[in-house]
């Protein structure tokens, strides 16, 4: 498919993975902030996987698509649903085009005729013939009148009778409260059940301020479905004096929900992602600190937001 725009070219380029340090996270920034470009990169997305499978990429970008792209599970299993898509419909169009281009009966009978031998036409001519005279014979014969009338009618068949169930006497010898003989319909097969597909990741997005209040977080909400696996929080930065950071999101009383380290920023803010995984709602504190160059933690920011379903 031809590339139309500079910007979508890049965006083919960061999903092959050949886009990286600070001009990956800055496309990762505007995905995160822009709701068009997120809905743009879901569409070039399907567009890049339909190209690979219909082998439309150079070997180059087809390396990189299988080194890069489907590194994870999630995004093989998007290929996998949409190869099978694609041959299904496939499938459904040739056959509507063999469906169109069915011979005629009259054409067939021409070419036979056409390509086969003398000897073959003369039987076949001979086979027709003898089929036409027995058929036409067989109507003569139901035609006669004498032959009709000396065909004796055959009585109807006589109804199957059931075979009689002996029914227990009560004691006055009175059959009139005869019980009948219960008959219990078989079970049904009990269906089996399916596994059922595998989820894509559905992410939900926030940007956070530094100088949350701990126990309140009222501006900063963050509303999720049933069908969220993740949350990605971008945590604004007012310096940038460290080269790594790490991250702990605790609930209001204290207990650790997720920590995770060795994060890099952009200068402006650091990205933290981590799975939903049934977390109820209420309100959550992010604990940010920096690694300097020595080694050393040093606390750096408190982010609040509030988990809303």
């Amino acid at each position: 498919m031809e590339i139309e725009t500079k910007k979508e070219q890049i965006w083919r380029q960061f999903l092959l993975g050949k886009v990286a340090g600070p001009e990956r996270i800055a496309i990762e920034d505007g995905f995160m902030t822009d709701e068009d470009n997120f809905a743009a990169l879901e569409i070039m997305e399907s567009e890049l996987i339909e190209d690979y499978l219909s082998d439309e990429l150079n070997a180059h970008d087809r390396v990189l698509f299988e080194s890069a792209y489907m590194k994870s599970s999630a995004r093989r299993s998007r290929v996998e649903r949409m190869k099978v898509l694609i041959d299904e419909a496939s499938a459904r169009k040739r056959f509507a085009v063999s469906s169109d281009h069915q011979v005629p009966w009259g054409q067939k009978i021409a070419v036979f005729f056409k390509h086969a031998g003398w000897r073959t036409v003369v039987a076949a001519s001979a086979f027709v013939l003898l089929a036409i005279a027995g058929v036409w014979f067989l109507n003569r014969q139901d035609n006669n009148p004498e032959r009709a009338a000396s065909v004796e009618s055959v009585p109807p068949p006589a109804p199957l009778s059931s075979p009689a169930v002996e029914v227990p006497q009560r004691e006055d010898n009175s059959n009139e409260n005869a019980s009948r003989a219960e008959i219990k319909p078989a079970p049904s097969p009990t269906p089996k059940k399916c596994a059922p597909p595998e989820r894509e990741i559905i992410m939900a997005i926030l940007v956070l301020s530094p100088g949350g209040v701990r126990g309140s977080s009222t501006e900063n909400r963050l509303r999720v479905t049933q069908q969220t696996s993740e949350i990605r929080l971008r945590l604004e930065l007012e310096t940038e004096n460290y080269a790594t950071y790490t991250a702990r999101v605790t609930s209001i009383d204290g207990k650790t929900i997720f920590t995770s380290q060795r994060l890099k920023s952009n200068k402006k803010s650091v990205l933290l992602q981590f799975p939903i995984r049934g977390l109820p709602r209420g309100d959550y504190i992010v604990e940010l600190a920096g690694i300097n160059y020595a080694g050393l933690t040093e606390s750096v920011n408190d982010y609040t937001f509030s988990l809303e379903r």
